[in-house]
């Protein structure tokens, strides 16, 4: 394994050699820059190695694990682990691509805990339409913060168990309180996503405070309209009854 992970050097690893000769090889194949303190440091380290960390060499990654032995000599062992590193590369970039649409979003969205209802982050749409700032409510629940109002705990439950039982958790409709008081009506669409290993739940909302508003308005003035029928209607056959 020494050998493909230095393989410019290990024409140099020949029985016998001592480890200070084999590094001033190395220096001379690799020409780093301050070679004298790269020697003594890698002398030193050698001496007194850390238990394991993580190398490149050509585009490949290992895990090395050192030991030092009764008679002061030194063991490594080296793991590839360029499939696990390539994994590792992919779920950060991933998760940095959700991280710029999750901000990006125009919608309200936040990622709590799934048994705690913690939250995780909120995006900056769910900090300037509720009117708080971010420290304000990480590490919080919904409650602790003082935003519920008919959307409790065993609502939120209920969303969770639907998607985890097969079903779809859409157009749930919540009022929330604004820092300010203000209370206002959401529409939220919600899914499970994991992060680190442990589910969360992603929540986002779309405020369709003004569209109840313009609604309840259309309602009344329907009503108004039905009763001035109504009014009309009777008038119309008192005044047949009257003549």
């Amino acid at each position: 394994n020494y050998r493909k992970t230095h393989q410019e050097v290990s024409e140099h690893l020949t029985p016998g050699i001592l480890f200070s000769e084999f590094i001033e090889k190395i220096a001379d194949v690799y020409g780093p820059e301050n070679r004298d303190e790269w020697i003594k440091r890698e002398l030193a380290e050698h001496k007194s190695p850390p238990e394991s960390y993580e190398g490149e060499r050509n585009g490949e990654y290992y895990l090395v694990h050192k030991r030092v032995l009764d008679d002061g000599s030194t063991i490594a062992f080296h793991s590839n682990i360029t499939k696990l590193k390539q994994r590792e590369f992919a779920l950060a970039e991933s998760e940095s691509r959700f991280s710029k649409i999750f901000q990006a979003s125009p919608n309200l969205q936040s990622i709590t805990e799934i048994k705690t209802g913690r939250m995780v982050d909120v995006n900056d749409a769910w900090l300037s339409s509720l009117g708080f700032e971010r420290d304000q409510v990480i590490g919080k629940t919904a409650i602790e913060i003082g935003i519920t109002v008919d959307f409790d705990m065993s609502a939120r439950q209920e969303m969770i168990n639907n998607i985890y039982n097969g079903g779809r958790a859409e157009n749930y409709e919540a009022r929330l309180y604004t820092s300010d008081g203000d209370m206002r009506t959401f529409l939220s669409n919600a899914e499970i996503i994991e992060l680190g290993g442990v589910d969360h739940l992603l929540l986002v909302s779309d405020d369709i405070t003004k569209d109840r508003q313009i609604a309840e308005e259309l309602h009344q003035a329907q009503k108004m309209e039905a009763v001035g029928q109504l009014t009309g209607g009777i008038a119309h056959d008192f005044n047949n009854i009257l003549s």
